[in-house]
């Protein structure tokens, strides 16, 4: 063998190794953002298709899709709680779907101190919606009461 061949137990070794490191990077992917998948995203976004930049960075187009969402949108607090794995990237884009800034950090301080589960944010979020509409239109007075009374 030639000091430039590989051996068929180097590939074997890589491979498992290679192998173990995805694993890794999958179950530590809930928790903390692995490899600096906010950072790469940033860099591609705009530039590729949300399932090109998944494909590069071994993440799913969904998650790219929040990502970009909150770096289109200027949603730094939102990416810094995502990135400390505070909270998943689908549910900062709900919080930043929000369209008041202070109704933006009540549910991020809800959720962050396990006050609020995910499922509920999209609900709350229309609801308080719903509310300042009312309050536009009728008088901010006017905004608590139901139909009939």
């Amino acid at each position: 063998m030639s000091l430039g061949s590989i051996s068929p137990s180097r590939c074997e070794s890589a491979s498992r190794a290679s192998a173990a490191l995805r694993a890794i990077r999958f179950l530590t992917r809930s928790v903390i953002v692995a490899d600096g998948a906010i950072a790469l995203t940033r860099t591609f976004c705009g530039a590729y298709t949300n399932t090109e930049i998944a494909t590069k960075i071994d993440f799913t187009p969904d998650y790219i899709a929040a990502i970009c969402y909150l770096l289109e949108h200027g949603e730094e607090r939102l990416l810094a709680a995502v990135e400390r794995g505070v909270m998943p990237a689908n549910i900062a884009m709900e919080i930043a779907r929000a369209a008041d800034g202070d109704i933006q950090q009540a549910l991020a301080e809800a959720y962050e101190n396990k006050l609020l589960p995910g499922n509920q944010i999209p609900a709350i979020r229309r609801i308080i919606l719903q509310r300042n509409q009312r309050r536009k239109s009728r008088g901010p007075a006017e905004a608590f009461r139901t139909p009939g009374s």
